[in-house]
C-alpha cells in the first residue's frame, strides 16, 4: 500500500547581512497545516516541518534523507522549500 510523505520547510529569519522573509514560515506552517488537513491526499501520512531555527543545513538534510529514504515504488513525496 502507498504513503505519504511531505517536507516543508520555511526560513523568514535570517542574519543582518540578509534580508528577512515575514511570513515564509508561516506560510510553510500553513502548507503542512494544509497537507494534513482532512481533504488532503497527506492525512494519513507523514508531513514534516523545519521553520526558522530548526531548518539548519544538518536538520534538513537528515529529514531530506528520511523522507525520500524510506520512500517506495508507489508511494507520494512532496517537498516545499521556501526562503533565500
Amino acid at each position: 500500500m502507498s504513503k505519504q510523505r511531505a517536507l516543508v520547510v520555511g526560513v523568514s529569519s535570517y542574519p543582518p547581512a540578509f534580508t528577512s522573509l515575514p511570513g515564509v514560515a508561516n506560510d510553510a506552517r500553513e502548507m503542512a497545516t494544509l497537507l494534513g488537513s482532512p481533504q488532503s491526499r497527506f492525512r494519513d501520512g507523514e508531513v514534516a516541518v523545519l521553520t526558522d531555527a530548526e531548518a539548519t543545513g544538518a536538520a534538513v538534510r537528515e529529514r531530506l534523507a528520511a523522507t525520500l529514504g524510506s520512500a517506495e515504488k508507489d508511494d507520494t513525496v512532496f517537498v516545499y522549500v521556501a526562503g533565500h
